[in-house]
């Protein structure tokens, strides 16, 4: 057994049974489902004995880009040709987050996850700025895991950007639900009602599950 000795036992000495506690749990711990690299041989498991996904499991997805169908989306906006991205308007959209990702999990076992998305942003940032007003345009994201924040971002504010959002958390055995919502800033005093105002294309996502 490849254990530190939590406390060794001497003769003449008084027994403490703390002492002998700690000794105990770690030897036990071993048969007790605590069986690592230090209870095993060098080389004694290997790929050929392992079944898939024992460790881990890694899901790559292509989310595409955003839902050009949704109710939020004005369909006057990108219309012809090269006129730009369609996709949500201040004609649909009055502030607030609005679903980009929504998907489930299943197969999952107790563990680690890891979470990663990435995607292009475009914002409409012509109207940032007039008649008398600063209206800052810029996107804030938020990623959930089974309903529950995970991380929420700054204001991204370039016209045209990649962005990538990384994030780590326990997570039970079953199945799991990650949720990536978007929230652009309010309409402005000047902007145009049917002007895209941003869009997102070439959704990734990347989730590693690590479990013993």
């Amino acid at each position: 057994m490849k254990r530190w000795t939590e406390a060794d036992i001497r003769n003449a000495n008084i027994v403490d049974y703390e002492q002998f506690n700690n000794e105990y749990n770690a030897s036990k711990s071993s048969i007790n489902g605590g069986l690592d690299r230090n209870q095993i041989p060098t080389n004694t498991v290997g790929k050929s004995i392992l079944k898939d996904n024992a460790t881990h499991t890694v899901f790559l997805n292509d989310e595409t880009e955003f839902a050009t169908d949704a109710f939020f989306v004005d369909t006057s906006s990108g219309t012809g040709t090269n006129t730009g991205f369609r996709g949500l308007t201040y004609s649909t959209y009055s502030g607030g987050w609005v679903t980009v990702v929504d998907r489930e999990y299943t197969g999952l076992k107790d563990g680690m996850m890891q979470i990663e998305f990435m995607a292009h942003l475009y914002i409409n940032l012509q109207f940032s700025r007039g008649d008398g007003e600063i209206n800052q345009k810029g996107v804030q994201f938020v990623m959930e895991w089974n309903g529950v924040p995970m991380l929420n971002t700054f204001d991204f504010a370039k016209p045209i950007q990649t962005i990538r959002l990384f994030a780590n958390t326990f997570s039970p055995g079953g199945t799991g639900k990650l949720t990536i919502k978007a929230k652009m800033t309010p309409k402005g005093k000047t902007d145009w009602l049917h002007k895209t105002q941003f869009h997102l294309f070439g959704m990734r996502t990347m989730l590693i599950g690590r479990w013993r």
